[in-house]
């Protein structure tokens, strides 16, 4: 499926310099990652918020938790990365 994509002026210019540093083969090329890039973001995101969500129902449960035990969760997904 072939796609026209209007990027604004400083978007297309930082496309155009990373096809020319070599980074990618061509303008599809960055769109592509940009694409693929969005859509991780989005997967973490739903990761990130059915985290949350069932946080929120252990809580709910269970009481409150302390600082020191949700930062090491926080780090604990962090480490994790991406899906």
């Amino acid at each position: 499926m072939q796609a026209i994509v209007e990027l604004r002026p400083d978007l297309e210019r930082f496309a155009r310099g990373c096809v020319a540093s070599g980074q990618f083969h061509d303008l599809n090329a960055v769109v592509q990652c940009a694409i693929e890039l969005l859509r991780t973001r989005e997967a973490v995101r739903d990761r990130l918020r059915e985290q949350v969500e069932s946080a929120q129902h252990d809580v709910d449960r269970h009481g409150t938790i302390g600082l020191d035990e949700l930062l090491r969760d926080l780090d604990e997904i962090h480490a994790r990365g991406t899906p």
